[in-house]
């Protein structure tokens, strides 16, 4: 999934690592990804992507159904080998 996140969103694994599922605006028209400013890069502003319907299908399938809005959104390891917070 963070791989698809990277293609669609061109966000990087520092932004990434730390959104939670608060971030995602799954019903906005479109729907988006709104990275904290804490999070982007020039730390300046937040910044909005808008995400694909097919991906953010792919999204729904992979939140699990109890996850919390205040959860991060994506846990384990990232592509670096570095651990995510859980």
């Amino acid at each position: 999934m963070i791989y698809l996140m990277v293609l669609y969103t061109g966000l990087r694994s520092c932004e990434m690592k730390d959104l939670k599922w608060k971030d995602f605006e799954f019903d906005a028209n479109p729907p988006c990804v709104r990275v904290p400013s804490s999070l982007s890069k020039n730390s300046k502003k937040s910044s909005v992507h808008s995400l694909r319907p097919e991906f953010v299908a792919a999204l729904m399938q992979f939140r699990a159904a109890d996850s919390a809005p205040s959860e991060w959104a994506f846990k384990g390891e990232d592509a670096t080998g570095s651990r995510v917070p859980a």
